[in-house]
């Protein structure tokens, strides 16, 4: 059971935790706080001594239960994806070659033909 504390000494912001399982995540808009440190830090202090029956401040801070909060979430353990089988050394410089012209075909990289430097008039070779 995990659980989390909060506490400002000398303006730092320090956590402290103790065994016990959450059932709720604290949700608070401090939006229309000019100071929301001090406002923020007193609903902590107020839902973590008592996070069973802490009271919420409407349109400011609330619970919402985690079971809810998974409720449309699909949490089903996924098989691991199959390992990419290994290349033989002749297959290498073709998959390399492909891949590079993906990339180009799809503007996620530029192809840059060799050139003359810069501000020579020598012509390409």
């Amino acid at each position: 059971m995990i659980s989390g504390g909060v506490s400002v000494q000398g303006g730092e912001f320090t956590s402290c935790h103790s065994l016990r399982s959450p059932t709720a995540l604290l949700v608070v808009d401090a939006s229309e706080v000019a100071e929301p440190f001090p406002v923020v830090t007193e609903i902590w202090s107020d839902y973590i001594a008592v996070p069973e029956s802490y009271a919420p401040r409407p349109g400011m801070a609330r619970t919402v239960p985690l079971i809810e909060l998974l409720h449309d979430a699909d949490v089903t353990p996924r098989p691991p994806l199959p390992l990419r089988p290994e290349l033989s050394t002749d297959e290498r410089p073709t998959a390399r070659t492909a891949a590079l012209g993906d990339l180009i075909k799809s503007g996620a990289i530029v192809h840059h033909r060799p050139g003359p430097p810069s501000g020579s008039d020598e012509a390409p070779s």
